[in-house]
């Protein structure tokens, strides 16, 4: 309620819960919420649901509370690939508003198999070490093209654009990307929830779990 509430156009919260139990009102004051602020605040939610479960699922296959995607570089990636299309360098207009989305996924997904390659020669007992350390330099390495990317520019307009991707907004949420989010999370969630028993398993510790017979190199990737 606090942030349908607030903004340039003010609410009550009486006339919030109103307009929400009242769906087809024709006012200036319905269509701000509904057209505007609802989609924004439960795309936040969605998303916020998103990112503490993927960071669920990062913490469970390191064995860490403190890991994170930055741990592999994901971030570091999509920023990247975010870049690189603001600036121009990547095409963007077939994709549409999802183009820079579709390409900062891209650079996730590319930073995450190349720590992958990297990591598939090691030793079983140090691959997961190793896949730490392949994500920290590959995110090292993506940072580093981001300075370059931003240095380099010349264009006022992209580079605001630039920092407002990076310090991230909802300005842009509509009823159907909520849904498209709302999908990938729900799938994502499933997963999870198909592979718990096995995911129990492994909180219990690496060598305790290879003894029950899991394949935790499986589970982990």
């Amino acid at each position: 309620l606090l942030s349908l509430s607030l903004g340039s156009f003010q609410l009550q919260y009486a006339n919030i819960l109103e307009i929400i139990t009242n769906p087809y009102q024709n006012s200036i004051e319905a269509s701000v919420i509904w057209q505007l602020r609802l989609p924004r605040a439960l795309m936040a939610i969605v998303i916020g649901g998103g990112m503490a479960l993927s960071g669920y699922q990062m913490q469970i296959v390191f064995q860490n509370p403190l890991a994170d995607p930055y741990l592999l570089g994901i971030s570091a990636g999509a920023s990247l690939g975010a870049n690189a299309a603001i600036l121009g360098f990547l095409p963007v207009a077939f994709l549409g508003i999802y183009g820079i989305s579709v390409w900062a996924a891209m650079g996730a997904f590319l930073v995450t198999i190349l720590s992958l390659a990297l990591s598939t020669q090691a030793y079983k007992e140090s691959k997961t070490l190793k896949l730490i350390l392949a994500g920290i330099a590959l995110s090292s390495l993506a940072g580093a093209l981001n300075s370059l990317l931003i240095f380099y520019s010349t264009e006022e307009n992209k580079l605001r654009s630039i920092i407002f991707w990076l310090l991230g907004s909802m300005d842009r949420s509509t009823w159907q990307l909520l849904l498209l989010v709302f999908i990938i999370a729900l799938v994502s969630l499933v997963f999870t929830l198909l592979l718990s028993p096995s995911i129990k398993i492994l909180t219990q510790g690496e060598q305790r779990a290879n003894s029950l017979g899991l394949n935790t190199n499986q589970l982990k990737y």
